[in-house]
């Protein structure tokens, strides 16, 4: 259990040394910015990764599979539902007014025999009804009827135009079928993300550095009834520091971005 918090001058403190410099405690070890960032818990991103231990790190002294990253950017895959978009290669001259059959034209062969797709502008649904043709490498035509329930319904003949899709629903077999169909659909998707530096610097006066210091406590034990305090002091211009970090931080990884830990100053070596 480790808990953090801000604290004021002890009435002890003027006695003897009860305190040490705050970089002692962050600045070697920076995955301990989870701790720190419990005092700040309107960074939502930060309090959702190091503030709740949801990172992994390094550990030189252990042989774990995790290894320090050696490019400025990374990748990872992700299983995606995705459906592949199929296009018109030319609009359909026929309307399948009264149940009839329907010319389609498209760049690519995807539907067959049986297969149910939608008309993505219109919302129409169409049954093919036979194996499509190919006119060309990137022209193939198949034929197939609206579905509807009384044949009363008339194709939109505006959402067909060339360049605009459609995309497979299902397949309907009758008895007896033994022939299927596979839809070769990616559904692997590929992500990259690239390594971000923040970096925060402070500019400040003799009048500014001689402000009141800061003392965090930071309590550790395997209960609240058995913990251990120790007091670490910062200045002023370190606590700015540290709160300035903290927000440009956690609007980056609000808006993407995956950080190195960086502090300008003496709060990381």
């Amino acid at each position: 259990m480790l808990i953090a918090q801000f604290t004021s001058n002890l009435p002890t403190m003027g006695d003897t040394r009860t305190y040490e410099n705050f970089y002692k405690y962050l600045g070697s070890q920076p995955y301990r910015l989870g701790v720190i960032s419990r005092l700040y818990p309107h960074l939502t991103a930060s309090y959702l990764t190091e503030s709740l231990r949801n990172i992994f790190y390094q550990n030189s002294k252990s042989s774990n599979k995790y290894q320090s990253i050696d490019s400025l950017y990374f990748e990872w895959e992700c299983e995606v539902n995705y459906i592949k978009r199929v296009e018109f290669a030319a609009a359909p001259t026929d309307t399948g007014e009264n149940g009839s059959e329907i010319t389609f034209a498209f760049k690519e062969r995807y539907y067959q025999k049986y297969d149910i797709f939608k008309i993505e502008a219109s919302e129409q649904q169409v049954i093919t009804l036979y194996d499509p043709v190919r006119k060309a490498d990137d022209y193939w035509e198949v034929t197939g009827r609206l579905i509807d329930n009384d044949y009363s319904s008339v194709l939109d003949v505006s959402a067909c135009q060339p360049g605009m899709t459609t995309r497979f629903l299902s397949v309907a077999m009758p008895e007896l079928h033994e022939q299927g169909y596979v839809k070769y659909q990616s559904n692997i998707e590929k992500h990259r993300n690239y390594i971000t530096t923040h970096r925060v610097d402070v500019s400040y006066s003799a009048l500014f550095a001689a402000q009141e210091d800061k003392f965090i406590k930071i309590s550790e034990g395997d209960s609240k009834d058995k913990l251990t305090d120790t007091i670490y002091k910062m200045n002023k211009k370190e606590k700015d520091l540290l709160e300035n970090f903290l927000e440009v931080r956690n609007n980056g990884l609000n808006n993407r971005s995956f950080k190195i830990l960086l502090i300008a100053g003496n709060l990381i070596n």
